[in-house]
């Protein structure tokens, strides 16, 4: 009786084994993958939903009024504004996409001082040195030929309908999608260009391409004596630059050769306070100093940061679709939709 009673012990204890260290183990093993997922899912950046805002505040700076527009009517006007018509429909695609992202982040950062500033209180302003151009069908027409709508209206319509509501984002925040006309043969880090802080889709990228523009090259002379009034503008207090010879000390330039900063007898400036005082088309400059003459090259046209739209052009008309222009100029981004 006792043998038999531990047979059926034994009996069980193996049907025990059997059955239930298999379900242990599948447990044990599903539930280190489940946490193993939440933990992945916890390391990555989370982009919040982004609902498209309805109408946007614009602040027209030519006759100092502020407007309401359709949001994406609006992104209609900017296109028409930046970027010719003319240009391949996958490139006008690339800047709509880039103008949506733009504006999306002046919208983010609205109630920001420095904002709300030079926009008197609307969301963007029409200015394209501080925010973009915007022009109507009527000021299309003006700018770029009276056939402009009935050539390339559609076109402009297409592009923004066929992308409509797609943004770029990059480690969870909306890009701050720079463009600009032409490169010097690639484009700059943001820092390079207007100090401060860099952004990891905003990284130099080759744009050799850019050079087969036939305004790639552009040239800027002016006196000795209209030199140096424009930089004692610039620099009141420095009275050395007007009582004696120019001299140039020293110059520091970016990995595609825009100035960096430039030394004039002894006083530091960056490339874009240069650019901007003489009116050149981009940072991407050679100077020459003569007895009574000062002689820029420039190279490409815009401050170099983010997007080249020739370049952009030059993708799509080589098989480039809009989004593979993006993400050659901005990098590691990827794409969502407005809610």
């Amino acid at each position: 009786m006792k043998n038999e009673l531990n047979f059926l012990h034994v009996v069980r204890l193996t049907l025990i084994l059997f059955f239930f260290i298999p379900l242990i183990m599948h447990h044990f093993f599903s539930s280190s993958k489940i946490n193993s997922k939440l933990k992945n899912n916890k390391t990555k950046q989370i982009t919040k939903e982004i609902i498209s805002p309805d109408r946007i505040k614009v602040y027209n700076v030519k006759n100092d009024t502020i407007f309401e527009i359709n949001f994406e009517d609006y992104i209609i006007g900017v296109l028409s504004g930046e970027m010719p018509a003319s240009y391949e429909l996958e490139a006008l695609k690339a800047q709509a996409v880039a103008i949506r992202s733009y504006v999306l982040d002046k919208i983010i950062n609205f109630n920001k001082q420095n904002y709300l500033c030079k926009h008197n209180g609307a969301h963007i302003c029409t200015d394209p040195g501080h925010c973009e151009a915007y022009l109507s069908q009527e000021d299309a027409n003006n700018k770029w030929g009276k056939d402009w709508t009935k050539k390339y209206f559609d076109k402009i319509m297409q592009a923004v309908l066929e992308t409509k509501s797609e943004y770029m984002i990059c480690e969870g925040e909306v890009v701050k999608a720079f463009f600009f006309a032409l490169s010097g043969g690639g484009t700059e880090f943001a820092s390079d260009i207007w100090g401060g802080k860099n952004y990891p889709y905003l990284k130099p990228v080759q744009s050799k391409f850019d050079k087969n523009s036939p305004n790639f090259l552009s040239e800027k002379k002016l006196s000795v004596n209209d030199f140096k009034k424009k930089l004692k503008l610039l620099r009141p207090e420095i009275k050395e630059l007007c009582d004696s010879k120019i001299s140039l000390n020293n110059i520091k330039k970016t990995t595609y050769g825009s100035v960096r900063e430039i030394t004039f007898n002894n006083e530091n400036f960056k490339g874009e306070e240069i650019r901007n005082t003489f009116n050149l088309r981009s940072t991407n400059f050679e100077i020459t100093i003569n007895d009574d003459c000062i002689t820029f090259l420039v190279k490409g046209h815009g401050h170099g940061v983010g997007m080249s739209q020739y370049g952009a052009n030059y993708l799509a008309k080589n098989g480039k679709n809009y989004k593979e222009i993006l993400r050659y100029y901005y990098n590691g981004i990827s794409f969502s939709h407005l809610n």
